[in-house]
């Protein structure tokens, strides 16, 4: 799959490493990508790496080879159910009831040819590989739990963290962009010059002097910091305010924060002015989005538009913004992830067991997950 002109001797070597795992084939019919994944992480903490196929490529696989070694399971998806067909063996089964019993299943289907009792902790699994078929790019990720993460839609992976100043944060070390290094133990999200702003505390930069953050930051909007317990600051980290109680949303347009916080009330904050203006409270869980003219909140079977003067349903709603509101869609609704058992994906390309931080600069969105960072063009 990945051309070998462009592996690395560092690609080269872990992907020898997964070789030596035992092999699954699996013919796989209308299964979603963050199942497979789910499969492929059950499978690898037993020893056995899966290689997920299409009905074609079986097909072909037929046709051109007399004497196939590996051992084969079909998987299918039906209105309900899962379907598991290896031999004459048949089990079909929910979702849910899948993982669970996830260990007793594959032993039934599979146990007179591995051995389910191993089993294999993050630190004994080789690190993932990311490969971007488009940009014919292939990079050494961190250990996530899979072999391999094939970009197919329009996210640029790029390894090691990326802050939000440009710096760049690998094996614990921030190198800035005046080619000055900081030996940090937590994930930098902001270099200013005065201070760097991580995850869980901020070192002063005049006197090497750490300060534990009141609340982790969360997201940063352009030059404007969003914290988990409702406060804003701006990229100096010289002031802070609280604007809402825990913000699960929010949107700026036209130098106006808006915030949905957890309990359903919206804000909105004027980035000249710092006036706040609370607009209202809705009864059900939505999500803010611009529409280019106005700021819109989409809950499960209304819209609403929200102004400084309050908030107002709208009838003749656009069906289309209904596909806004997604039950698997993360806060903020502007980063378009979705996130399953096996882990948070944008638009089917797997991205990450945990999402740390994210930030919007210059129409491109930064996602920093265990696997990297990751960049998607903001979308309207």
């Amino acid at each position: 799959m990945i051309p070998d002109e462009i592996i690395t001797p560092e690609v080269k070597n872990t992907i020898e490493k997964w070789e030596q795992y035992d092999k699954l084939v699996i013919v796989a019919k209308d299964i979603p990508e963050y199942f497979s994944v789910q499969i492929t992480k059950e499978l690898v903490k037993r020893g056995v790496l899966s290689i997920f196929i299409n009905e074609e490529e079986a097909q072909n696989l037929q046709s051109t080879t007399t004497n196939y070694e590996l051992p084969v399971l079909f998987l299918s998806k039906n209105d309900r159910d899962l379907v598991l067909i290896r031999n004459d063996k048949t089990v079909s089964l929910s979702e849910e009831l899948f993982i669970s019993n996830f260990e007793e299943l594959f032993k039934n289907l599979l146990g007179d040819i591995f051995i389910f009792d191993k089993r294999y902790s993050l630190s004994d699994i080789p690190e993932t590989i990311v490969y971007d078929p488009i940009r014919k790019e292939v990079f050494l990720a961190n250990k996530t739990g899979i072999p391999l993460i094939v970009i197919n839609s329009d996210i640029e992976f790029l390894p090691g963290y990326r802050t939000i100043d440009g710096s760049l944060y690998i094996n614990n070390v921030l190198y800035t962009q005046t080619n000055v290094q900081y030996q940090i133990d937590e994930l930098p999200l902001l270099n200013n010059g005065f201070s760097i702003l991580t995850r869980e505390y901020t070192v002063n930069l005049r006197d090497g002097r750490k300060q534990e953050n009141t609340a982790q930051p969360i997201f940063a909007w352009g030059k404007i910091l969003i914290f988990a317990d409702g406060q804003i600051s701006d990229l100096s980290l010289n002031w802070k305010m609280k604007i809402s109680n825990a913000p699960v949303d929010f949107v700026v347009l036209q130098d106006k924060l808006y915030i949905l916080d957890l309990t359903n009330n919206i804000y909105i904050f004027n980035l000249k002015t710092r006036k706040i203006t609370h607009v209202g409270t809705v009864e059900n869980n939505g999500r803010l989005k611009d529409n280019g003219a106005e700021v819109v909140l989409i809950t499960k079977d209304s819209i609403f538009t929200v102004k400084e003067e309050g908030i107002s349903q709208v009838k003749d709603y656009l069906p289309n913004f209904q596909g806004n509101y997604n039950v698997n869609k993360i806060y903020p609704t502007i980063c378009d992830v979705e996130i399953y058992s096996s882990g948070f994906f944008y638009n089917n390309t797997f991205i990450g067991n945990e999402m740390y931080f994210s930030y919007l600069s210059d129409g491109v969105i930064t996602i920093l997950t265990d696997v990297g960072t990751w960049r998607i063009r903001e979308k309207r």
